[in-house]
């Protein structure tokens, strides 16, 4: 009984040997990649973008018409 109590505790030593490194390692991962980020988002230029400003110009419908639309639609089907 003494060495299966000795057994587990070192199968949980090890184990927690194994995770700490890798949660450490995954963080730090983490946080490379939102540091990557706001640079990329930050270098964009937002004003000038032609994808951008295409995506952000007002719709030419106004959002009553989008709506009677929609429910149009949902009662051919």
């Amino acid at each position: 009984m003494k060495h299966m109590k000795m057994a587990v505790m070192a199968a949980c030593a090890m184990i927690l040997l194994f995770i700490s490194p890798r949660a450490v390692f995954a963080a730090g991962i983490g946080e490379t990649v939102s540091q990557e980020t706001v640079k990329e988002l930050q270098a964009i230029d937002y004003e000038n973008n032609e994808t951008i400003r295409n995506l952000l110009v007002p719709s030419r419908y106004s959002l009553s018409e989008k709506l009677n639309k929609k429910t149009e639609i949902a009662q051919t089907l």
